[in-house]
């Protein structure tokens, strides 16, 4: 009776363990249904397919599975499912697949023995030179760490594989120590020595031993040297003065030079007749100086701007026609006198013209999103563009697709934005927009977009 409960307790332990473990259902998504006219809420499809055709007041949502080399991962309203990768492509080589494509799951690749992959594309292990061994052998995503070898082993070869080796330890095999070794060669054993010679095998086996690499060809060396890069002293007991005497010599050379070329400079720069020919030189006018300096002296041909009619000179007998002479000269200039004003907005501020105030904001914040704001804004966005698309709403699925459809950072935000104002119509204020990237941290492109709208909105005021 004991082991009954036992059993049925085990039993409900699993069951509700499953159920706690198993993922929520996620909650409906908002549709609104273009025939009724009402908002309905729509269920979402599973994981590998695909939502054909979004639900009605009578029929739920109809959802299909992904074809062939297609998959999506989460539950989705996805319109069509996502392409899965390819391996082994011509600008990814080196690769195989390592799980394959399925309608839940895009399809993982992975680099092939002896490479590692590195910003999305596999490179060869690094080779551990002479003298190192491997630390840690490269993975496929990891490379090839390399270290010293230790006093008492070596490494002759090349490798990626290769960690280093202990010395031959040629007392155990009963000879002597003809060529000590380092941590570039292994120990060179042979027959011992008789009575201070050498046997005639071990001289033999020194002479028939490949040349080293500072060509000694006997076999012999000194005990002492440790490293081939040691080197012996100069026989003037000097180990670097007779080596280092002509670079000291041109060290000298170059730092006169630079003496007597600063000396001039600074005697040019105090010359007096350099400073008066600097003086008679007339000063130098920006582009914006010159065309600003042009467009007032076009207004002052004709009518001075503030200047009405009455303070004009008019001759006796002829005050009509002198009038509209004025007129028409105002008339004239009118457009010359505007793209002034124009072009010198943007670095004065004249009487009527101000920054745009708060009020201002406030009143663009409530205009609809354009076509031409995403365009405006849409480099400007760069990396952050997926997570402002959180923030207007996307899911990551959508986002992947937006990534995958378009190519280039400044396609993607301009796609995901016009997207955007097609789902929320009305709702698609430069006011949400704004908002938006300033919680993502793009101040900079909020402050753009508004300004851009202000100059907008001035334009059209001077063109009505």
């Amino acid at each position: 009776m004991l082991f009954t409960h036992l059993f049925i307790f085990f039993q409900t332990s699993l069951f509700v363990c499953g159920v706690l473990a198993s993922d929520p259902p996620p909650t409906k998504w908002q549709h609104d249904d273009p025939i009724s006219g009402k908002t309905l809420y729509c269920d979402w499809c599973k994981p590998g397919e695909y939502m054909n055709r979004p639900c009605t007041e009578h029929t739920p949502t109809e959802c299909l599975p992904c074809p062939w080399d297609h998959y999506t991962e989460y539950h989705n309203q996805e319109i069509e499912c996502l392409l899965c990768q390819q391996c082994n492509l011509q600008d990814h080589e080196h690769e195989h697949e390592a799980l394959p494509c399925t309608a839940e799951q895009n399809r993982q690749c992975e680099c092939d023995d002896g490479y590692y992959l590195r910003l999305e594309f596999c490179f060869p292990h690094t080779k551990c030179q002479k003298g190192e061994g491997v630390r840690e052998k490269g993975t496929p995503w990891k490379n090839t760490r390399c270290m010293r070898c230790r006093p008492g082993t070596f490494s002759d070869e090349e490798s990626s594989t290769a960690e280093c080796r202990a010395h031959t330890n040629c007392t155990a095999r009963g000879e002597c120590v003809v060529r000590q070794g380092n941590r570039k060669r292994d120990n060179m054993c042979g027959t011992c020595a008789v009575n201070g010679t050498v046997t005639n095998s071990s001289v033999s086996e020194a002479t028939n031993a490949p040349p080293t690499e500072d060509g000694n060809t006997t076999g012999y060396t000194d005990s002492n040297k440790s490293d081939d890069n040691t080197k012996a002293p100069h026989p003037g007991g000097s180990t670097w003065g007779p080596y280092w005497l002509p670079y000291l010599l041109l060290g000298l050379v170059i730092f006169i030079a630079a003496i007597i070329v600063f000396a001039a400079v600074m005697l040019w720069r105090d010359d007096p007749t350099v400073h008066q020919h600097r003086r008679s030189l007339p000063p130098r006018l920006s582009l914006t100086e010159i065309f600003v300096k042009r467009a007032s002296q076009t207004s002052i041909v004709g009518t001075p701007v503030g200047v009405s009619e009455h303070q004009q000179p008019l001759l006796e007998g002829d005050s009509n026609q002198t009038r509209r002479s004025s007129q028409e000269k105002v008339a004239r200039y009118s457009g010359h006198t505007t793209a002034a004003r124009r072009f010198q907005r943007g670095f004065s501020i004249e009487e009527g013209e101000r920054t745009p105030s708060l009020n201002s904001d406030e009143e663009v914040s409530h205009m609809k999103v354009a076509l031409s704001h995403a365009e405006h804004i849409a480099e400007d966005v760069g990396a952050e563009w997926r997570a402002l698309g959180r923030k207007l709403g996307f899911t990551d699925g959508q986002c992947d697709c937006f990534q995958n459809d378009y190519q280039g950072l400044k396609e993607i935000t301009y796609q995901m934005l016009r997207k955007w104002v097609e789902i929320q119509r009305e709702d698609a204020t430069l006011g949400t927009l704004g908002n938006a990237l300033v919680e993502v941290r793009k101040e900079d492109v909020r402050s753009k977009l508004f300004t851009f709208e202000h100059g907008r909105r001035q334009i059209r005021e001077e063109t009505s």
